[in-house]
């Protein structure tokens, strides 16, 4: 791969909340490669959205496409909503006449599973005494698995237990040192830090890689139990032709009579309320390489971003903006630091 673009997605706590690279691979197609992500607690759910049914999930969605829609144009995309008959999923009305909108999502399905399963390690993490972890406070840790033999290894399985405790135990055995990539700068910022680049081994084929928040803290639950923040640095490469092609399957199940609009949320929040950035990412990704799509029922596929507000109808020879963006980016829910005397 040849990468000529670096990503990210910046926090306000000082470590991004996703990073990657795109370029071409070998033939000269793009490609694009996500690397380490932590996803955003926008809602806090004492159950899944999604029961008894996915309703509330449904019209979470089609009110916050309709919210930005307003104020990027000064007009709503419909006047009421009423759940659907499933097909569709919702009946809007507008200026007399109603429609069937559909829903989905622009997910990462390989990306959710493997945090899935980080969920456990986050878990276990959060149930330490203090006396264990205090001195990580404070800290935002990305940990890497597999990372001897696989740079895409995914977190431990359900019956790997042993190697969650051993991993847990190296972190309680781990001190940071945070002064280590502070950098006094008489002007321009030196081009490599001093210290360089060192992750902690630990059992299991794990790494890990510890910096300490600048500025501002999570307001996550993990956080508010620890002081402390767990990311994932796991890898997927996409390719835009491949991804074009998911997207256009997912759309042509959804093109289907009864269906007149296609809502397909970018970086909603999921069941449990958690935002993931890598996918926001991809989708600029697609845009940037656009493909037509093209429907037989569905008169508009609207693509809806929830960190920028940006909505953009995928329907057609290439997709074209229907509103643009209204927010500055992901600006997940952060405490900023107060000033110590």
């Amino acid at each position: 791969m040849t990468i000529d673009t670096m990503l990210t997605a910046p926090s306000p706590w000082g470590s991004p909340l996703v990073m990657g690279a795109s370029g071409t691979d070998s033939e000269g197609k793009p490609l694009l490669v996500l690397v380490n992500e932590t996803p955003v607690n926008f809602l806090r759910t004492a159950q899944a959205l999604d029961e008894p049914d996915k309703w509330q999930l449904e019209m979470l969605h089609l009110q916050r496409a309709s919210v930005d829609a307003r104020i990027a144009t000064g007009s709503d995309l419909f006047r009421a909503i009423e759940k659907g008959s499933d097909p569709p999923d919702a009946t809007i009305s507008l200026n007399g006449a109603t429609f069937g909108w559909e829903l989905t999502t622009f997910s990462i399905q390989s990306r959710r599973l493997a945090h899935d399963l980080f969920m456990r390690i986050r878990g276990k993490v959060a149930y330490q005494q203090r006396h264990r972890i205090g001195h990580l406070s404070g800290h935002l840790i990305y940990m890497w698995f597999g990372v001897a033999s696989n740079s895409n290894g995914l977190p431990y399985r359900k019956n790997d237990a042993t190697a969650v405790d051993q991993l847990v135990e190296a972190l309680v055995g781990y001190q940071p040192d945070p002064t280590k990539y502070m950098v006094e700068s008489q002007g321009e910022l030196p081009q490599q830090l001093p210290g360089g680049f060192e992750a902690v081994n630990a059992p299991g084929d794990v790494e890990f890689f510890c910096t300490p928040f600048v500025n501002a803290a999570p307001t996550s639950p993990l956080f508010s139990m620890t002081g402390i923040e767990i990311g994932l640095a796991y890898q997927s490469l996409h390719s835009v032709s491949e991804e074009w092609e998911k997207l256009r399957s997912t759309i042509r199940r959804k093109d289907c009579k009864g269906n007149d609009i296609l809502l397909i949320s970018v970086g909603a929040p999921d069941k449990f309320g958690t935002q993931y950035p890598s996918e926001e990412l991809l989708a600029d990704f697609l845009l940037a390489h656009p493909e037509p799509v093209e429907c037989e029922h569905l008169s508009s596929v609207i693509l809806h971003y929830w960190g920028s507000g940006r909505g953009i109808n995928l329907l057609g020879d290439r997709p074209q903006e229907l509103w643009s963006p209204i927010y500055r980016g992901t600006s997940p829910a952060s405490q900023t630091f107060a000033t110590f005397s």
